[in-house]
């Protein structure tokens, strides 16, 4: 699995402007201080660049200062929030057809060309599961109204790396439930995803030889699990009880899963039913290892399961 990020650059940017009365979720116009420098069908991004409530739009029509958006706002904007144009709306994502071929072809079996996550201060997440660090990788800028594309060979060329990851992107989206919620960013799931893979290694290692040789059904299922757990402990937590209470029993039943293949009890296979390899048996601390934290609100009630030779 091979992460790409493509960083939302000031070189996509063009005129800038302040809107001029607040607006509300679900609004299809706004009033902005000087439309003059925008047409139909042109792209804004509404609000700062990285910020968790930033949209990107298309204009409709404009009425003087009045702004008709193709789409309604999801999130309401104060007065004097940036309004800024965008010269693409998508970013569109190149393989190295073979290593070090310098020919590039785009990315098929992905959403590819992807809108622009304006609201991802990281940028853009791509994600190509048969990546590798062998093989290069280039990003263009895409105008989905015009079809206009920046050129390919004016793209930074960029070396892969794999990152292990037990599960995708999507995967937790689906898991969390939120496959169809555009206000869940996808760098905010990477952000839960590597924590879970962290706490996962953790526990693996105590057991088998990292990095798996083959990662089985299991461990995705755990990584599904934990990541989404955690993803609606940060939005719900204190807020929407129930939810909260399902990404606890999500972190719970992830957990459970990983005591039972650090007690031995749970045996990971590879795809030909073989055992994978184990590491010499150890005498653990605690778990997942040694130095879990207690409870805090990343883990959401995680923490140390056992310790030894604790005085109780």
């Amino acid at each position: 699995m091979f992460n790409f990020i493509a960083s939302n650059e000031s070189v996509n940017e063009g005129e800038k402007t302040f809107l001029d009365a607040d607006s509300i979720a679900a609004a299809t116009t706004l009033t902005v201080e000087r439309a003059s420098d925008y047409a139909a069908n042109d792209f804004l991004r509404i609000g700062r660049r990285g910020n968790d409530k930033s949209e990107l739009r298309k204009i409709s029509n404009i009425s003087g200062n009045i702004i008709t958006l193709a789409v309604a706002l999801t999130h309401a904007h104060k007065d004097d929030d940036e309004v800024v144009k965008l010269f693409y709306d998508q970013r569109k994502l190149y393989k190295e057809t073979a290593v070090d071929s310098g020919l590039y072809s785009a990315l098929t079996g992905i959403t590819n060309p992807k809108t622009i996550e304006i609201d991802n201060p990281d940028g853009t997440l791509f994600e190509d599961s048969a990546g590798s660090a062998s093989y290069r990788y280039k990003c263009t800028y895409y105008n989905s109204q015009t079809s206009v594309e920046t050129a390919l060979a004016d793209a930074v060329a960029v070396y892969g790396g794999d990152t292990g990851a037990y599960c995708s992107i999507d995967d937790i989206r689906e898991e969390a439930g939120f496959g169809d919620n555009a206000r869940i960013n996808d760098g905010e799931i990477l952000k839960m995803r590597n924590k879970s893979t962290n706490e996962i290694d953790s526990a693996l290692k105590l057991v088998y030889t990292l990095p798996l040789s083959y990662v089985p059904e299991v461990i995705s299922d755990i990584c599904k699990q934990l990541s989404a757990g955690r993803l609606l402990f940060k939005q719900y937590s204190g807020i929407e009880p129930m939810y909260e209470k399902l990404a606890k029993q999500k972190l719970r039943e992830g957990r459970d899963m990983l005591k039972k293949i650090s007690e031995r009890t749970l045996v990971l296979l590879d795809a030909d039913g073989n055992q994978l390899a184990r590491v010499a048996t150890g005498k653990p601390s605690g778990w997942p290892d040694s130095s879990t934290e207690d409870e805090d609100e990343d883990n959401a009630g995680g923490g140390r399961m056992f310790t030894r030779l604790k005085t109780f």
